[in-house]
């Protein structure tokens, strides 16, 4: 005796009527084959730079990765602030020394200020030579200097961490930073600079960037201790 179908599996008259045989020569052939499959049109192959820029936020903080996760050693690189400006502000000098003070735990640091228009001239291209020979004093043949500038490449604060990182393991006398007076850096200054960043894009007065920068320095430290002032 044929068993019936349970009405659970018996289609309904609509389904029923879009189920058709299929000739025996379709029977085994790969549904693949009857129903092309619609693909995407091809994306265009990244570009060498594209691949460059994806793959180096990696290279930057593989040394930050490992400081943490293994607890390498940092050696504990001079940091040196040389910046130029006029005479700051009380609030800006106290919240300067409160950085600075955090930054000692983790190495030595200087704030060094250069007076702008050493030479009281009203001539921009003699101010700025005058202040960058100030700042040149203030050099050390084996340091590694960065300068802030509006035309510098952008910064995360990872990246500033692997930047001391590698000036550490580099074995630089110390890590130098330059804030130039308000019309920039002299020849000579740009000229000795090892690197180039900039902090934002935009411009920042004197003072913002001092403070900035101040922060974000010992910020930097943190993220290399593996504390958890950055996250």
């Amino acid at each position: 005796m044929q068993k019936r179908p349970s009405p659970l599996h018996q289609p309904s008259p609509s389904q029923a009527a879009l189920i058709l045989p299929l000739p025996s020569s379709l029977s085994r052939t790969p549904l693949s084959l009857l129903v092309p499959l619609q693909s995407a049109p091809p994306s265009p192959s990244p570009s060498p730079s594209s691949l460059a820029a994806a793959v180096a936020p990696l290279r930057l903080t593989a040394r930050v990765h490992a400081a943490i996760t293994c607890r390498q050693a940092i050696r504990r690189v001079p940091v040196r602030l040389v910046s130029v400006g006029k005479h700051r502000s009380q609030g800006t000098q106290l919240l300067v020394k409160d950085y600075a003070e955090k930054i000692s735990r983790y190495c030595p640091f200087e704030d060094l200020p250069v007076r702008s228009n050493p030479k009281g001239t009203s001539d921009v291209r003699v101010q700025v030579e005058a202040e960058g020979e100030r700042v040149m004093k203030s050099l050390h043949p084996t340091d590694w200097v960065v300068l802030l500038d509006e035309r510098g490449r952008p910064v995360t604060s990872e990246q500033l961490a692997q930047l001391i990182a590698e000036c550490a393991d580099a074995s630089h006398r110390s890590l130098t930073f330059v804030i130039g007076g308000p019309y920039g850096h002299g020849s000579q200054v740009a000229g000795r600079a090892n690197d180039k960043i900039r902090l934002s894009s935009l411009v920042l007065n004197h003072e913002v960037a001092l403070l900035v920068l101040a922060e974000q320095l010992y910020r930097a430290w943190t993220i290399l201790k593996g504390e958890k002032y950055h996250h």
